[in-house]
């Protein structure tokens, strides 16, 4: 203990000087710390709370008093107003960036996927709430083009729930040889383990507006294999 006040202050500032650096190092949050993913959301809560957000400019909704908007919305589009309030909650949230977030996600799972350096363009486009995925690869053996599209549409499925539809073809060289679409959740059900044995005799059956070339059909047009 210090005698005197007057021989105890240069202590305790000096005291002071060594424990604020550490005080504030304690306190400082960590940068390093992960952040939690954000939410993904389906496409039938996107369509939903797409749709609200169109409802709210028609004239009709404007003229309703803002406290029974919500519910008077949820009872035409035939949902419970919890549900359309928990999706409205989330879109508000979230929303806006779903569309380019999920878009990016779906890239890099290609990207680390068999079709690694093969994947020449993903592109997600929404029309009035509904997104479809569209997709070119390259494909360089016959045999594979099948499989390669389940595959496609799967790591698709699985990557971006906010998918409704997976729009895709292929290019051999300058030609392209293949064309197809899918409903997302059609592809969410194959089972990657067995798309190598089933790909050609069950799963292209789910697959619409088919045409390989090398089966007789052709793609309309070889736009986009440049």
């Amino acid at each position: 203990m210090c005698p005197t006040a007057s021989t105890c202050r240069p202590f305790l500032l000096a005291l002071a000087a060594l424990l604020l650096p550490l005080l504030a190092v304690a306190k400082a949050p960590d940068s390093c710390e992960e952040q939690p993913p954000v939410p993904l959301m389906n496409a039938e809560d996107y369509k939903l709370y797409r749709e609200y957000k169109s409802a709210l400019r028609d004239p009709r909704v404007q003229a309703i008093p803002e406290s029974r908007r919500l519910g008077r919305v949820a009872r035409n589009f035939s949902v419970p107003q919890s549900r359309l309030r928990d999706v409205v909650a989330l879109g508000e949230e979230i929303g806006e960036e779903q569309v380019r977030r999920q878009q990016e996600i779906a890239l890099e799972a290609l990207e680390n996927s068999a079709l690694k350096g093969r994947i020449r363009s993903v592109e997600f486009v929404e029309t009035r709430g509904i997104v479809v995925a569209y997709v070119g690869w390259r494909t360089t053996e016959q045999e594979r083009i099948v499989p390669e599209a389940a595959h496609i549409a799967k790591i698709v499925a699985d990557s971006a729930p906010i998918v409704e539809l997976v729009a895709m073809w292929a290019c051999m060289g300058e030609y392209k040889v293949f064309t197809a679409r899918i409903q997302s959740s059609s592809a969410a059900r194959f089972n990657v383990e067995r798309i190598d044995c089933f790909a050609e005799t069950r799963y292209i059956r789910l697959f619409e507006e088919v045409r390989n070339r090398f089966s007789g059909e052709p793609p309309e047009d070889d736009i986009g294999c440049d």
